[in-house]
């Protein structure tokens, strides 16, 4: 393998790409190029870097899959889905701090296949309008720890609000004791207020 350097990407897998093998034949400018099979079943020759930076996630089917000839998305759940990636994948980002930085990650089924993400979606009250919310703020996002809600519910969820304790147990946002006890935000908001709480609920502010 030329250039000592060189990192070996063979065997992973970059969102549908899965490296087989470097190409003997370097770009222009020098730069290695590896052959891949895309999980539609073509193989494709991509750079190096468009693999690691995310700019080259399939052999063309995602975009096909996801954009019009007008170059509009045929599908909201498809910005949901990138801007999940790109928090937990993207150094560059802001928001990669808060996500990517500490630990949390997209599950492969979902880091892989757009159509499983949009499939999953469907089937759990996606609506336009709606945010992806992790109802346990320290694991990733999987499809058992992800549901749909409103914007004012999802900031409701944010790491750095509050803790609540209800009845003994300790949960990390309103979100999760709401689900967890099957009662509304309010209700939960009502049972934990300084004056007039329910006896053994309160919430205390947390930080990152």
């Amino acid at each position: 393998m030329r250039g000592s350097n060189l990192k070996d990407e063979t065997g992973k897998t970059y969102n549908r790409l899965t490296v087989i093998s470097i190409n003997p034949n370097r770009s222009l400018l020098g730069a290695a190029r590896w052959n891949c099979f895309c999980s539609c079943g073509k193989h494709v020759t991509v750079l190096g870097a468009s693999l690691r930076n995310g700019s080259s996630k399939s052999c063309g089917c995602l975009r096909t899959e996801t954009v019009t000839s007008h170059g509009k998305y045929k599908n909201k759940l498809y910005e949901v889905w990138r801007n999940m990636l790109e928090r937990c994948n993207n150094k560059k980002i802001l928001k990669y701090k808060d996500y990517g930085e500490v630990g949390i990650k997209v599950c492969k089924e979902w880091e892989n296949s757009l159509q499983d993400f949009i499939t999953w979606g469907k089937k759990n009250g996606y609506k336009s309008g709606l945010q992806i919310d992790r109802r346990d703020n320290t694991k990733g996002y999987t499809p058992d720890n992800c549901r749909f809600v409103t914007h004012k519910v999802n900031n409701q969820n944010k790491r750095n609000c509050k803790r609540w304790y209800l009845f003994g147990k300790r949960y990390n946002s309103c979100t999760e004791a709401a689900f967890d006890l099957g009662v509304s935000h309010t209700t939960i908001q009502r049972w934990c207020k300084e004056d007039s709480g329910k006896d053994g609920c309160y919430a205390v502010k947390k930080y990152k």
